[in-house]
């Protein structure tokens, strides 16, 4: 909020870390931000399924994530 930032993204790389998505999604919205930033997650213990359930993107391929970084950019 502070650095104005247009995406968030997260790797996840391990079932604990999992764990936290929904404390994730929870501080972006009482931050106000839902909505008006683009999320992103990836990494090892994530797959698109788990991103389609919170509304955040997702790429298989680094080179992907990059390519909808971008586009969720205007670039």
């Amino acid at each position: 909020k502070e650095e104005n930032a247009e995406i968030i993204a997260v790797s996840i790389n391990t079932a604990p870390a999992k764990n936290n998505i929904p404390a994730l999604m929870s501080a972006i919205e009482s931050a106000g931000l839902k909505g008006k930033v683009t999320i992103m997650i990836g990494g090892a213990a994530v797959d698109k399924d788990d991103a389609d359930e919170i509304g955040a993107l997702f790429g298989e391929t680094r080179e992907e994530a990059v390519a909808l970084a971008k586009k969720a950019l205007g670039k």
